[in-house]
Parts: structure tokens; sequence; C-alpha cells
């Protein structure tokens, strides 16, 4: 499976994977279980903050 999705600017890392994530599975990122579950959402923003 390829799935391809292009960042909105001004979208946090953390968004960026949950709306891949969901295009991937073809569900709406509401839909899918809470991110901090899997991952530290804010410890991915930061390790891709500017």
């Amino acid at each position: 499976m390829n799935t391809q999705v292009t960042s909105i600017e001004g979208e946090t890392p953390s968004m960026a994977v949950v709306v891949a994530v969901a295009k991937a599975k073809g569900v709406d990122p509401l839909e899918l279980e809470p991110l901090g579950e899997v991952i530290d959402p804010e410890a991915l923003d930061r390790i891709f903050a500017e």
C-alpha cells in the first residue's frame, strides 16, 4: 500500500500522522484511537520543530 499525504502549512507533525493514518485506513481522523495512546505527540512535534 502506498499513500501520499501532503502537509498543510501550520499543521503539526503529529496531526499530519493522524491524517496520514486515517487516509491509509480509509476512515475519518476522528474515528481513530487517540494518537497519545500509541506515541507521544508532543515529542514528535518537538523533533520536527524549526
